[in-house]
């Protein structure tokens, strides 16, 4: 009897659980943060504009200014080779020796 009655009271136990527990999983309004506009952005002052292009410029050499600069930033991406080892043996000059003269 003293078994029936322990079911009985975790199977109550239980169904409270998940009663008061799917409460808290129904989909509730989205909280989004408040509207902030976006910074805007002044337009630069006169002084701070890159100054047009001469006429003297070809379209061409414009081009090819673009494009050698466009490696640069290539080249800072790309690793460099590893070098070759020293082939110097290690002295200990803080034991009193002096250090060679070349």
């Amino acid at each position: 009897m003293k078994d029936r009655k322990n079911s009985m009271w975790f199977a109550l136990t239980l169904g409270a659980s998940l009663l008061l527990s799917s409460g808290c999983s129904s989909v509730s309004p989205p909280s989004y943060p408040p509207s902030v506009e976006p910074p805007r952005i002044p337009a630069l002052p006169p002084q701070a504009r890159q100054p047009a292009t001469p006429q003297f410029c070809l379209p061409s050499c414009s081009a090819a200014l673009e494009k050698e600069l466009d490696s640069w930033g290539d080249l800072l991406m790309t690793p460099t080779p590893a070098g070759k080892p020293a082939n110097v043996t290690p002295t200990d000059y803080s034991l009193g020796e002096k250090m060679p003269r070349r």
